[in-house]
């Protein structure tokens, strides 16, 4: 029963990480008026945009594109030699196996205990 209530206050916990981007804009027109699609590497980091559904709609309200484009951004991501995929996959994997650690380990401890 213990370890099933620590499994559970764990995935709870780890669950946020887990669900990145849920409820954010397609894309954001930051106050400079650049768009930036989502999975960009400035669309993490602007704070204060006005959302759209849509590159068009954006370009349409007098926003831009930016200087560095989608395929820039992914030879930066993958510039330091490693696959471009584990910076976004390899941190909900980590959180993922660190949790099954937890509570496998926390089964053994239990199961060592009642012998």
């Amino acid at each position: 029963m213990r370890v099933a209530v620590i499994g559970l206050t764990l995935f709870v916990a780890c669950a946020p990480s887990v669900v990145v981007g849920a409820g954010q804009p397609v894309v954001k027109k930051s106050d400079q008026g650049i768009c930036h699609e989502r999975g960009s590497a400035i669309y993490k980091r602007t704070r204060h945009y006005e959302s759209f559904d849509s590159m068009d709609a954006c370009i349409a309200s007098g926003g831009r594109l930016a200087k560095s484009t989608a395929a820039d951004d992914a030879a930066a991501d993958s510039s330091d030699g490693g696959p471009s995929w584990l910076g976004k996959v390899g941190g909900k994997i980590a959180v993922i196996v660190g949790m099954l650690i937890i509570v496998g380990g926390a089964f053994l401890l239990s199961r060592r205990r009642s012998s």
